[in-house]
């Protein structure tokens, strides 16, 4: 088989595995970033000196040796190297848009991919429900990870359907229709919250791109609006939950029980910004954050709080982790692929690319206000895979476009 198919498959059978087969995506993204090595070497292209992949490259790479930097500068003694390995991704990133630059991906078999893995995921919850499953349902994924990254896939399967034909559109739907319930279903308080106001932010952006399909794209938000809140209101586990949510703040704010879900993220959050203060500039190194931070919360907490691996918040674990040097890395990972995108909007070239890049860093960002978004080495390839696609296709019509001109 030749490299340009194998690629091409790889490529495509990351998006369709990506949230229902657990270990196959970290291996296909590794499997994928060394073939770009192998690229680089054999047709001598350096990733960091490339036009169209040196700013995703150089963002990527920054971020990662920040995060080993507050390893080496560290003095805690809980300094573990070995926790890096949850970072690998970002080292490989640049190689992995060595393959992307080198084999481009069609953007109608990108989508088409998308929606296949949209409601391949979510048929496995279905599954499950309809088979009687119990409490929060997620297939192979913790259902917070799960819900996360679904909730992007689910606006990447709809940021075209102003231009597609019914056939297209119809399966757009479905991928909408199958993608909200299983939300729903994973019980993700954040996720769905998050997922609400992206619909809000698509319905109102594409109106303003796409004049011409208001109708379509005004449908499409309240559709999705409405199965999630029908069928959140026929299963009622999730009102459940928001409930609960809504009395365990009440005992943290008197102070009667801070240990419940709600209560220790509030307490990390808090304890959180009081260990920044101490440490503002290199922080306490990557995977310290927890450990520091229960030197500022509650006696009753304190344990609870030392058992999990981040802050549940990304933007206040980089700040205890890595200090204001890693706050600034993360944001410029976050910020740069916007403006980016942004310009590519205002010249209007590949706007589908420029979209996507901007709901996968603004989703990052909401949804990392109640998770850890960059923890796991599934949530970072999801983060990197499409942010790579993103940015290179940008990058390279950007260029096109200024030699043309």
């Amino acid at each position: 088989m030749k490299l340009d198919k194998f690629v091409y498959i790889l490529t495509l059978l990351y998006v369709i595995s990506v949230i229902s087969v657990k270990v196959l995506p970290p291996l296909i993204f590794l499997l994928l970033s060394f073939i770009g090595v192998y690229i680089a070497i054999k047709d001598r292209i350096n990733p960091f000196k490339t036009k169209q992949i040196k700013v995703f490259s150089w963002i990527t790479i920054i971020y990662f040796f920040i995060m080993v930097c507050s390893v080496a500068l560290s003095n805690e003694p809980s300094n573990d190297w070995t926790h890096l390995s949850r970072k690998i991704q970002f080292l490989f990133a640049p190689f992995l848009a060595v393959v992307l630059y080198k084999y481009p991906i069609k953007l109608q078999s990108l989508i088409k991919s998308i929606k296949i893995g949209t409601i391949f995921a979510s048929s496995i919850v279905l599954i499950q429900y309809i088979l009687g499953g119990l409490g929060r349902l997620s297939g192979m994924y913790n259902p917070n990870s799960f819900a996360d990254m679904l909730s992007l896939l689910i606006i990447f399967s709809i940021i075209d359907i102003a231009n597609e034909n019914r056939k297209n559109y119809s399966l757009s739907l479905l991928a909408l229709l199958f993608g909200a319930m299983a939300i729903i279903l994973s019980g993700a308080r954040g996720s769905i919250l998050s997922f609400i106001i992206l619909i809000v932010i698509f319905m109102l952006l594409m109106s303003q791109l796409a004049s011409f399909a208001r109708k379509r794209i005004f449908f499409t938000g309240l559709l999705a609006l409405v199965v999630l809140f029908g069928f959140a209101s026929y299963t009622r586990g999730i009102y459940a939950r928001v409930d609960l949510a809504q009395k365990q703040i009440s005992k943290w704010e008197n102070g009667e029980n801070r240990t419940n879900a709600v209560g220790i993220r509030l307490e990390m959050y808090k304890a959180g910004i009081i260990a920044f203060t101490h440490s503002p500039w290199i922080g306490y190194g990557y995977r310290n954050a927890n450990i520091v931070a229960s030197r500022y919360a509650s006696k009753s907490t304190k344990k609870s709080m030392q058992h999990y691996t981040h802050l549940h918040n990304e933007i206040i674990t980089n700040m205890v982790s890595a200090g204001a040097v890693g706050l600034m890395a993360l944001m410029l990972m976050y910020l740069c692929p916007i403006f980016l995108a942004i310009e590519a909007i205002k010249q209007n070239y590949k706007t589908h690319y420029a979209l996507m890049v901007i709901f996968l860093t603004v989703g990052y960002m909401l949804l990392g206000m109640t998770h850890g978004m960059l923890e796991w080495e599934y949530e970072n390839s999801f983060f990197l895979y499409f942010l790579a696609i993103g940015m290179v296709e940008l990058s390279r019509s950007n260029i096109e476009t200024k030699t043309h001109a």
